[in-house]
């Protein structure tokens, strides 16, 4: 299985990727070879590159469009029911909507990537936060997110679909407790290798990787080094269809002795909990 995840995350490194990243550079007004450099205090920095403003233009069109004033539900009573309790049902919804769920901030980044990539994708699930659960849904990132085979216009009919993650060994502590992985000793992670895409995008921003400064200090503080790299988990999240069933898997990377799949379970779920639009879909096609 793991063979399986890497071999299909290079089967669109090469040119999918690259007009992904050719794009955030647009959007970025990055170039790879810099041949002028302006002054801090040149005029180029406060110019709004005209990749972006094009981009943008669309993105405020399609979040006004997505986004109406009036609300998308309505309250109505079943029985006779005061109208203080009726408000209240109203705004606690609205809360939701716009405060849990984050309804415009959503649509915001998934108009942008579709502008940017030409796809977007979304998870809907829950949170839990102090003992109370809300519904909850998040953008995905498109560079770690993946379908397989590519020829399918539904992710309902995917036979793989996975998502990589990078993140503390703190919160993959939450996911032993909830009992989806099984506990790994911190001693056996290694330093994860983060992906390209991830370094490059953060190099237009002239911010490198989180481990990058424990590099820097590794004659100082080896130890530190050893914690600061090892603080990190790289987890892919995969679902897979067998015999009409959905299982779900969870593989660690960065771990002594190679790749494991530390969790594994038939979902409680009938189809995963992403969702993708794609523009200008075609059959056979994604």
């Amino acid at each position: 299985m793991c063979q399986r995840v890497i071999g299909i995350r290079g089967r669109r490194r090469g040119v999918v990727e690259e007009n992904w990243l050719r794009s955030r550079r647009t959007w970025m007004n990055s170039a790879l070879d810099h041949r002028y450099m302006g002054s801090d205090t040149g005029s180029g920095l406060y110019n709004i590159p005209a990749g972006r403003r094009a981009a943008e233009r669309s993105v405020v069109r399609g979040v006004k469009l997505l986004t109406p004033n009036v609300k998308w539900f309505e309250v109505s009573a079943m029985s006779d029911i005061s109208s203080d309790k009726l408000s209240n049902v109203d705004k606690f919804m609205w809360f939701i909507l716009r405060k849990k769920i984050k309804s415009r901030s959503n649509i915001a980044q998934l108009v942008r990537s579709m502008m940017l990539y030409g796809l977007c994708h979304i998870k809907t699930s829950i949170s839990v936060t102090n003992g109370m659960v809300w519904p909850n849904q998040r953008v995905v990132d498109p560079f770690a997110f993946y379908i397989f085979p590519e020829t399918v216009s539904d992710i309902s009919e995917a036979e793989l679909v996975f998502e990589d993650f990078l993140f503390t060994f703190d919160k993959y502590r939450t996911y032993v407790q909830k009992g989806i992985v099984e506990d790994i000793p911190q001693s056996d992670l290694t330093k994860p290798e983060w992906p390209y895409h991830l370094i490059e995008r953060l190099a237009y921003q002239g911010i490198t990787d989180p481990t990058a400064d424990a590099d820097q200090v590794i004659q100082k503080t080896k130890d530190q080094l050893e914690a600061t790299s090892s603080g990190f988990v790289s987890l892919t999240e995969l679902w897979m269809r067998r015999d009409d069933a959905l299982y779900q898997a969870y593989i660690a990377w960065n771990i002594k002795g190679g790749a494991r799949i530390v969790g594994f379970f038939k979902s409680e779920y009938e189809q995963p909990l992403y969702r993708s639009v794609v523009h200008r879909a075609l059959p056979g096609e994604l």
